[in-house]
């Protein structure tokens, strides 16, 4: 597949390292708040599941990479035929059609099926992305809000108290590693949570169950899991919540909240605000200056663990907003 727009070409992404180089140049042009590099593109690229669809197009004018597009299948969506994208285009090159371009390759030559819908994020920080995505006839859908908790400077000299309390009234918090390690059937316990808990998150209006074994690469076997400081809670041998800590594909100095939540009948009783505590305190005591460790996390701007975040000293940054539009 190959097409032009004048002089702009536009191609397959290859596994090269021109084009590794001109993909993370130009994403680091586009999301300069961002660390990146080839290294970190490579690793995160081979963590993606091979059973779900992904696909990457590169926008050359004179043989300089100025835009790229992400097409891929939504995970743990209900409908198969409902992809993602992300269009990227370098700040010197826009308004010239080069976005448009990668729109109607996207839609016109990848052989994609019967799509019913589409689903793309724009960054709070540059407005353009959000006015490009209604000009297509996308609609904003919900916006993904972040923030982030310095651990050089957070206070946790309350946390001790919060924590006791909740262990006091009978809920174990225990670190994740410990509880893989040392429990019968983890894995599958913690998959039966997720899809438990994923079912309230305001994400996706359905939720599908995605296969044990590509679940559990990820989300229990990982690397990237902070085992120590990723925390579980147990309550009369069942589990019954869960908080994780990830460090980032490409950040050193981020650490990323995963799924944190209780289930229903365990609610308002302070357990997921106390996971996090123990998740924060156990990342912050191994935290050495001058690395600078922050927790990033984000939460739909309805979602009540927002303000939970808030008041444990996240900060707001700049949110995602997630835009759609129907086949």
């Amino acid at each position: 597949m190959r097409g032009s727009s004048g002089r702009l070409a536009i191609d397959p992404f290859s596994a090269t390292e021109d084009d590794y180089s001109g993909y993370v140049a130009l994403k680091r042009r586009v999301w300069t708040h961002e660390v990146l590099s080839v290294a970190s593109q490579r690793e995160s690229d081979s963590r993606t599941d091979g059973s779900q669809y992904s696909a990457r197009l590169l926008a050359r004018r004179g043989g300089a990479v100025i835009g790229a597009a992400d097409v891929y299948s939504l995970p743990f969506s209900a409908d198969a035929h409902r992809f993602g994208f992300m269009v990227i285009v370098d700040p010197e090159g826009r308004r010239r059609r080069v976005g448009t371009s990668l729109w109607r390759h996207i839609t016109d030559d990848l052989e994609l099926g019967a799509v019913t819908g589409w689903e793309s994020a724009a960054w709070e920080g540059d407005p353009s992305g959000a006015a490009w995505l209604r000009h297509l006839g996308f609609e904003l859908g919900s916006t993904h809000q972040m923030s982030e908790l310095d651990l050089a400077t957070v206070d946790t000299s309350g946390f001790a108290g919060a924590i006791d309390a909740v262990e006091a009234a009978g809920v174990d918090l225990v670190a994740f590693g410990e509880y893989v390690a040392t429990t019968p059937d983890a894995a599958e316990a913690l998959y039966e949570l997720a899809i438990e808990l994923s079912c309230d998150v305001p994400w996706y209006e359905q939720v599908a169950k995605p296969a044990l074994a590509v679940w559990r690469a990820e989300f229990v076997d990982s690397d990237l899991i902070l085992r120590d400081a990723s925390t579980v809670a147990v309550s009369g041998g069942r589990l019954i919540g869960q908080s994780t800590l990830m460090r980032d594909h490409h950040d050193p100095g981020i650490l990323r909240t995963g799924l944190t939540g209780v289930v229903r009948e365990f609610r308002r009783r302070g357990i997921a605000r106390a996971m996090k505590m123990r998740a924060i305190v156990t990342a912050a005591a191994e935290a050495r200056p001058p690395d600078g460790l922050r927790i990033q996390t984000g939460n739909a701007s309805q979602n009540p663990m927002l303000q939970a975040n808030l008041r444990l000293g996240f900060v707001k940054q700049p949110a995602w907003q997630v835009f759609t539009r129907s086949v």
